[in-house]
């Protein structure tokens, strides 16, 4: 048996018993934060350390453990399947979420049966970095959009005064139009934490089905 050690000195820093003839295959990235969430209460998850070896999927949680929550260990013999669990496309871009559901009556360490949800994140300056690019696409009109509606007033104008009617119309720039125009700039359905997580599901259901 050997001890394998992640983001050693640091605050995040975990460990994990290997047994006989395991290795480690993944580790989530610095750039990632992947939490626990139980089942049973959406509000109760932690960050965590995430593991994959050539024998199981390890849930490892990260200090600080005001909680104490064990080491959790998902042998792919014990696990039906993982799938992706769909979330908010707004948010897509910085949150991926699947589900990994177990058989009943197994030898792995998780705290309850049935299926859970692995929630990835990124780090808060990601987060913020991209939610300020998202505002900007969706909120600030374009170019085209002011020049637009800066020619329709010149038209009511010029017509008010050919006509020589009173009143004219003051035009502004269609934000919502503006918006479903560019409907890419909402689009994050091949975000890269997408990618991450399918690489991740491939990785587990790949292993899962070497194991039955």
């Amino acid at each position: 048996m050997a001890t394998v050690k992640f983001d050693e000195g640091t605050k995040k820093e975990t460990s994990l018993e290997l047994k006989d003839g395991e290795s480690v295959v993944y580790v989530n990235p610095g750039n990632v934060r992947i939490a626990r969430r139980f089942p049973s209460d959406a509000k109760k998850w932690y960050h965590s350390t995430f593991v994959i070896t050539n024998k199981r999927v390890a849930v490892i949680s990260q200090p600080i453990n005001k909680k104490s929550y064990a080491l959790e260990s998902f042998f792919y013999k014990d696990i039906d399947s993982a799938e992706v669990e769909e979330g908010d496309n707004r948010t897509a871009e910085y949150y991926s979420f699947f589900r990994i559901h177990m058989k009943s009556k197994t030898e792995s360490t998780h705290l309850e049966e049935g299926a859970f949800t692995i929630d990835m994140k990124m780090n808060v300056l990601d987060y913020i970095i991209l939610f300020a690019k998202r505002m900007s696409e969706t909120n600030v009109p374009s170019p085209l959009a002011i020049m637009n509606a800066q020619a329709k007033t010149d038209e009511s104008r010029a017509y008010a005064e050919a006509t020589g009617a009173s009143t004219y119309t003051e035009y502004s720039p269609n934000f919502a139009a503006n918006a479903k125009a560019k409907p890419g700039n909402l689009n994050y359905s091949n975000s890269k934490h997408n990618k991450l997580r399918n690489q991740l599901l491939g990785e587990i259901n790949s292993r899962v089905e070497g194991a039955k």
